[in-house]
């Protein structure tokens, strides 16, 4: 994951999602190699890959609000109000304090 983050830096983003995808093997609960390779994917317009990584992390770590507003501007992004909304107010509930302003902007 270092080495992807690396990648990162030097905008070598093909290099890094290779790196986050080994360590994704290597260890299949790794909740920051997914985070990153979610990243690199909506880097890549790549957003489906990103959402079933972010849906990974999630299902890792229900409670994991980074996953869940990042995942849920992304569904927002791709026009599924319904489904960012719903992980705004999941992310609420856990007590993030920015997901109020995002629901209340952004949902009915």
């Amino acid at each position: 994951v270092l080495r992807g983050k690396a990648f990162d830096l030097l905008q070598k983003y093909d290099e890094a999602l290779k790196d986050y995808s080994k360590a994704i093997v290597l260890n299949p609960k790794d909740i920051e190699a997914y985070m990153q390779r979610a990243i690199a994917n909506s880097i890549h317009k790549n957003y489906e890959a990103s959402l079933q990584d972010l849906s990974k992390v999630i299902e890792v770590d229900p409670r994991n609000i980074k996953s869940l507003l990042m995942r849920g501007d992304l569904y927002l992004y791709l026009k599924k109000n319904d489904l960012a909304c719903k992980d705004y107010r999941t992310a609420e509930v856990l007590g993030d304090g920015s997901a109020i302003s995002k629901r209340i902007f952004n949902c009915k």
